[in-house]
């Protein structure tokens, strides 16, 4: 996580080849939380992205760091973990509410990309 000077963090993401080498290295991305999730296929990173206008996405960066795609999601909500299928057909987003204290919620996402 890097600040910009102005009071804001950024974080960024970084992909490591097999030998610990760095791969790719993306811009610096305002409201990328923590929660991560790699395709087994390789071909997307999945991550919860906060973004302005009180909006929350689940991105897709490729793994070269850009950004490609998403869907929102509710924003009064914790994205708890994510979790592709063994195929690389099905997201799983798990979720936990930050304002009127919702149970978990689970919703399923199937992919034909």
């Amino acid at each position: 996580m890097q600040g910009d000077g102005q009071g804001q963090d950024h974080r960024r993401i970084r992909v490591l080849d097999r030998s610990g080498t760095l791969y790719s290295l993306s811009q610096n991305m305002p409201g990328l939380q923590w929660t991560m999730a790699w395709r087994p296929s390789g071909s997307v990173i999945a991550a919860p992205v906060s973004k302005p206008g009180d909006k929350q996405v689940v991105a897709f960066f490729e793994k070269n760091g850009l950004e490609h795609g998403g869907f929102e999601i509710d924003k009064d909500v914790l994205v708890k973990s994510l979790d592709w299928s063994p195929d690389s057909n099905v997201l799983c987003v798990s979720t936990e509410g930050r304002v009127n204290q919702k149970e978990g919620e689970l919703c399923i996402l199937r992919f034909l990309l």
